[in-house]
């Protein structure tokens, strides 16, 4: 478990543990490269980020959400 320090490598090691456990979980983070979720209510960030795909996503949202539509 990472120890908070507010330094940047630490919050990198913290990154690369939870992304190994989500892999661990099942293998499917190269379908999150590039999408992320945001609040239907207030939509996409502005500006956006033209690589990037939004996808609407609820607090009590099921299922993946590269499936979402």
């Amino acid at each position: 478990m990472a120890q908070n320090t507010h330094r940047a490598i630490d919050d990198t090691r913290a990154t690369c543990e939870l992304l190994c456990a989500m892999d661990a979980e099942e293998s499917d983070l190269f379908r999150y490269v590039n999408l992320f979720g945001c609040n239907p209510k207030y939509g996409p960030p502005r500006p956006r980020i033209r690589s990037v795909s939004y996808r609407p996503q609820g607090f009590d949202a099921l299922g993946k959400l590269y499936e979402q539509v």
